[in-house]
Parts: structure tokens; C-alpha cells; sequence
């Protein structure tokens, strides 16, 4: 049985990939990143290198051991991954705390950083009056490139960042133990170290709330509601 584990950016990707050590890194697939799902608020973004789509399907078509990747839903792509025996797992996080780490990460980084995201008017992210507002603003088109691998309940297994953060974190990796061939959920946990990772910056759940202002909070209910019940997050939570 192999193993795809599909992420959407800022969501924890590190901290998982130490767990799953060793892994591959899928190449990202040109139009198909998460910079595409952000053109409805007409934004323009950084062009990403990638494969093209052809060169993908092979891929997954042939793929053995596990393997990673900040993969949107395709249905060419999940008929691919289903060509041989595939454990799909999914990582997702609370959508305000990956907006939160969207903003911080843009304010960390260059004008170039890729999280720092080009606007028509040739601004930047972190150039404007709100960035968190903006950070906010974006996140259901972000987010619209996975949602669909859980609307269409293609997942064996979903795991929230807050479970991998969380003191029952063994419980969490069970299924994976119990489906991939020399998967050690003592090895795994003995590699998490969040210091190695450049993207690292508080490791914790609920950051939003400390830094969220009303406005922000408003924005959420206004526009993530959908969204967070998807993901099954309440927005009292």
C-alpha cells in the first residue's frame, strides 16, 4: 500500500513531513498551486515552476512509497492515485489560524517571498493598510482547491494539525501504522522538531484569537462559514 498525503500551504506541511520521514516531495503541477485559486479577488500572484499535467499523471500513476504534495482536487488526479492501492490522507488546520500564518509569513519574508502575495495593483500582501484583513479576504478561494477532496469523501484519513500538536498524537498516526508497511509511530514522533523547520513560528492552535480584532472576527463570520464547516470547524470554537 502506498501512501499520498496532500496538504494546502500553511497548514502544518513540516511538521507532518518529519513525521512521515522518509518521504518524496511531489514537484508542484503548473496551474494547478494554490496561487490559481486566489484569482477571483484579482489577484495576480508569482508564476511557480511545475510539471505540466501530463507529466503529474505519470507520476502518481507510478509512484511507490510515500509521497507529498500541496495537491488541489482533480479528478484525473484522484483516477491516478486510484490505479494502484493508495492510503489517501489529507492534512487540514483551523482556517483562521492558517490565514493568521498566511499573514505572518508574508510579513516575515522579501517582496519576492512566495506567501507574500501580488495584487493588480502591483502591491504586495504585507504592503497593505490590513494585511490580516486581506489574509482573511482570501481564504475561501484558497482554501477551494481542498475542500473538494473532503466534500467528495476521498480521504482514508483527514488529520487536523491541532491532533498533531495535541497529547494524543499517537492515536492520531495509528492509521497510518496500521496501513503502511514500516510506518513507526515512535520513530515518527522521535523526528518532530519544529526549530529545523524556516516556516516555524509558534507551533500552537488558537494563535487567531490572541490576534484577530473584531473586524477580523466579523470578516470570518461574514465570508469562512462555509468553509469552516467543511473542514468542521465551528466558528465558536
Amino acid at each position: 500500500m502506498r501512501l499520498f498525503v496532500t496538504t494546502m500551504p500553511k497548514t502544518g506541511t513540516h511538521l507532518l513531513l518529519q513525521i512521515l520521514t522518509p518521504y518524496k516531495w511531489m514537484p508542484q503541477v503548473e496551474g494547478y498551486t494554490y496561487i490559481n485559486f486566489l484569482y477571483n479577488h484579482n489577484v495576480i500572484g508569482k508564476k511557480s515552476g511545475g510539471r505540466a499535467k501530463k507529466a503529474t499523471l505519470r507520476y502518481l500513476n507510478s509512484y511507490d512509497g510515500k509521497v507529498c504534495a500541496h495537491l488541489p482536487y482533480d479528478i484525473e488526479f484522484l483516477e491516478a492515485l486510484k490505479n494502484k492501492p493508495t492510503y489517501i490522507v489529507q492534512l487540514i488546520r483551523d482556517p483562521r489560524d492558517t490565514a493568521l500564518a498566511l499573514y505572518h509569513n508574508a510579513l516575515a519574508g522579501a517582496r519576492q517571498n512566495y506567501f507574500n502575495i501580488e495584487f493588480s495593483d502591483g502591491s504586495v500582501l504585507s504592503e497593505k493598510d490590513d494585511p490580516l484583513w486581506w489574509a482573511i479576504k482570501l481564504s475561501p478561494d484558497w482554501w477551494k482547491g481542498w475542500t473538494p477532496w473532503i466534500e467528495n469523501k476521498i480521504p482514508d484519513l483527514i488529520l487536523r494539525y491541532e491532533d498533531l500538536i495535541g497529547p494524543n498524537i499517537r492515536n492520531v498516526l495509528q492509521p497510518i501504522a496500521d496501513n503502511i508497511e514500516g510506518f513507526n509511530i515512535d520513530i515518527a514522533i522521535s523526528n518532530i522538531n519544529p526549530q529545523t523547520s524556516k516556516t516555524f513560528r509558534r507551533g500552537i492552535a488558537g494563535g487567531w484569537k490572541e490576534e484577530f480584532k473584531p473586524h477580523h472576527i466579523k470578516l470570518v463570520e461574514e465570508i469562512l462559514g462555509p468553509t469552516m464547516e467543511i473542514l468542521g470547524y465551528g466558528s465558536n470554537s
